[in-house]
């Protein structure tokens, strides 16, 4: 009935219905498709912000142990200081957002 309103029925306000049979990876492609959305840089998951590539030995006391023995490119948020790295998380994010955006 929300998308029988109005607001949203004559396009005042953007709005899509995902159903709710749809698997999550299968709303993901949706979304990507109506909105003509495409992957971007990644970005901060707390706050959004920029990622900027951070020299591996002026932060050691940040990085877990055995990810600092494994890795040595890493990147902190631009506006919160929250600390990222290439690793098994963000490499299946990755591949999932550019399979929806197919």
């Amino acid at each position: 009935m929300l998308m029988e309103r109005r607001l949203l029925r004559d396009g005042v306000i953007a709005a899509l219905w995902l159903p709710p049979t749809l698997r999550i990876r299968q709303q993901l492609n949706l979304v990507f498709r109506e909105f003509g959305l495409k992957v971007g840089e990644p970005r901060c998951m707390a706050c959004g912000g920029e990622l900027v590539t951070q020299d591996k030995e002026a932060i050691r006391e940040r990085i877990p142990p055995k990810t600092y023995r494994w890795l040595d490119e890493y990147f902190a948020c631009s506006r919160c200081g929250k600390l990222f790295w290439r690793g098994t998380h963000w490499e299946r994010i990755s591949k999932q957002l550019h399979a929806a955006a197919i």
